[in-house]
């Protein structure tokens, strides 16, 4: 059951594994597109490196502030050390960086991932403003809405790409919106995704230049490490210091700061299966689309995002059908005050899975319509 305390993420598929992981083995019997993991294997030489190192990894400690995989970040994407901090994946570093960093009021985007709300409404009792995308217009998000939306704001956020709508705003965009927006205003940017659209949408090399602008990171979804836990943030040197104080010693484990250095030394494998994902979710898209009563949203990410409204049936319906089948997808209403149980999200994942989810979701269909037909 969901806590207030907590944000709900998805992940029921573990009530057919067992939470307690008693039934591992049955892994492979359930698909699992309800959380946005990657459908690939981390790199090879990540497994390697694992794998022969494994007792050894287990049993030691960690370096106590990820030296090594500050300086691999640095390396590999071109930020500077001093303006890089590292955590146990993007939520680790969420909340040492909202609950420390001082701001009165704050402007997000509606829909948009529910930890961010959370986080403001449920631990700072501080209420957001928020800019809505509009189903009319795919939910696209627009500079000039945030502008105004975020009048008096002394902080935005804004996740881009944007889960779940799959969104996104360009370089140049995100460029021009810091521009406009005053000084005394932060911009924190989860870029999670951006390696969907390339790595050269990225603003986080900006960081050095702005004082109001924070890039927030996980290593989960491209690099396929969403069980190891690693994610970065990259802002001005004076907020690093502000908030390195709030980040606990080995907050990522020595499994989670090998994987990421190996990770990151193989960008050619990953810019392969980003490719693989792209063709994936078109063609998975293309199925979705033959089923009536479905709109599908384009996406330039891994997972896509449905309005079910015309089926017959409400998203907890299909949600609660599809489990049956061992098919686990979200249910978004909680990430946006728009969908109103309108509205499922669905991490794109091999071409196998995909079609059972699309045969699934044809067949549950296919009945509400035949019992309406009797009518």
């Amino acid at each position: 059951m969901n806590d207030m305390k907590t944000c709900f993420h998805g992940g029921a598929s573990f009530d057919a594994i067992g939470s307690d992981f008693d039934r591992l083995e049955s892994k492979s019997k359930v698909i699992r597109a309800d959380v946005i993991d990657a459908w690939y294997d981390p790199a090879p030489n990540v497994v390697e490196a694992l794998e022969k190192n494994l007792k050894w990894l287990l049993r030691n400690s960690a370096p106590t502030n990820s030296e090594g995989l500050i300086k691999t970040i640095s390396k590999v994407r071109g930020i500077p050390p001093e303006n890089l901090l590292v955590g146990g994946g993007s939520s680790d570093l969420m909340f040492a960086f909202f609950l420390h960093y001082p701001f009165d009021s704050v402007t997000i985007l509606d829909p948009m991932y529910g930890e961010y709300a959370h986080i403001f409404e449920k631990v700072l009792k501080k209420i957001p403003q928020r800019v809505l995308q509009r189903p009319k217009d795919c939910f696209k998000i627009s500079t000039d809405d945030i502008l105004q939306g975020s009048a008096g704001s002394d902080m935005i956020v804004i996740v881009n790409p944007n889960s779940p709508t799959g969104q996104y705003l360009t370089k140049d965009e995100v460029q021009k919106l810091l521009l406009a927006l005053p000084k005394k205003t932060t911009l924190v940017i989860d870029e999670t995704y951006i390696d969907f659209v390339g790595k050269d949408q990225s603003v986080e090399g900006l960081v050095p230049e702005h004082k109001n602008l924070v890039i927030i990171k996980s290593m989960s979804k491209v690099y396929a490490l969403s069980g190891a836990r690693v994610g970065y943030l990259a802002a001005h040197s004076d907020i690093i210091e502000q908030i390195r104080g709030h980040i606990p010693p080995w907050s990522v484990g020595l499994i989670g700061q090998v994987a990421g250095v190996e990770a990151l030394k193989n960008e050619e494998y990953y810019e392969k299966r980003i490719a693989e994902t792209h063709q994936l979710r078109e063609n998975f898209a293309t199925q979705l689309k033959e089923i009536p009563g479905i709109t599908v949203y384009p996406s330039c990410t891994n997972f896509i995002l449905l309005d079910i409204s015309n089926t017959g049936k409400n998203s907890k319906q299909i949600y609660e059908e599809l489990i049956k089948q061992n098919i686990y997808v979200r249910d978004v209403t909680s990430m946006g005050v728009q969908f109103d149980h309108n509205f499922i999200r669905i991490a794109v994942k091999d071409g196998q899975s995909n079609d059972k989810i699309c045969s699934a979701l044809k067949n549950i269909l296919k009945r509400t319509y035949e019992k309406s037909d009797t009518f």
